[in-house]
Order: C-alpha cells, then structure tokens, then sequence
C-alpha cells in the first residue's frame, strides 16, 4: 500500500471547524490524531508545496512538546533523504494515558519531491468547510 493521509473533520458545526482526525498509512505503520484546528496543518501543507528549496530544507507540523511528561505529543517533519530527490516524512505520535490509551509510534514515510509537492498543492486547496473528509494517497 502506498502512503497515504486522510483528514476527516467531526466539527459539530460545519463553520466552527473545531475537531478533526488525522490518519497517516505507511502500508505497514498507522496512526490516527485528533487534531482541534487545522490551520497549523494546512500550513504544513503550503511548506510543502515547494519543498524542498534546497537539500537542509525541512518543513514541520508538531502538536505539543516532546516531554517526558507531556500528555500528547505529535510530530510531522520532512526533509530531504538524498540529494536524488527523495524526502522522508517522519510522524511521530504519542499519547500517555492509561492502559488502554497509551501509544508512541514513530515511522517514516520515503516519497519522491514531486509527490510531497502534490500534497502540499492538496491540503493547501482543500476547504475543511465544504468537503468534511481528505484523501490523499501517494499512489494517485
């Protein structure tokens, strides 16, 4: 399976756009995030569009601090692999809570330039307000 990454927006009120659900696939790694704006990731998504501009480039999209005792931690980073063009998008995720809702996974996801670039050109034209779900898959 490709990578792929879906944003599904459960606001209660379509205008607020206060509550939505990352997923990003590896084809053997998943995670799923709350995230409650989207603004930081569309963000990301504008970073993206042109990335990398040169070979130290990188673009990040972090959710909390990475503390041993912070409750929530989330971490989207790409940079550039090697200088053929490939970028690793890092995610990282973590979530202390009780037994059943603890996690920490980290994985990488390897992607041609132009293919981080597509999702870049994606998320940045996607309205939250007008389709509830994004799709987007590195097989496309």
């Amino acid at each position: 399976m490709a990578a792929e990454f879906i944003v599904s927006n459960f606001s209660n009120d379509e205008a607020e756009c206060d509550y939505f659900e990352l997923s990003i696939d590896s084809g053997s790694c998943k995670v799923t995030v709350p995230l409650y704006a989207i603004d930081g990731f569309k963000e990301f998504g504008r970073q993206l569009i042109d990335f990398p501009r040169h070979f130290y480039d990188y673009a990040v999209f972090e959710l909390g601090e990475d503390k041993p005792n912070d409750d929530f931690y989330f971490l989207l980073k790409a940079f550039c692999y090697n200088p053929n063009g490939q970028i690793v998008i890092q995610v990282i995720a973590k979530n202390s809570g009780d037994a059943l809702t603890t996690y920490h996974v980290a994985f990488s996801l390897l992607l041609e330039a132009a293919l981080v670039n597509r999702l870049g050109v994606s998320l940045n034209n996607w309205d939250p307000t007008q389709e509830r779900r994004f799709v987007w898959s590195a097989a496309r």
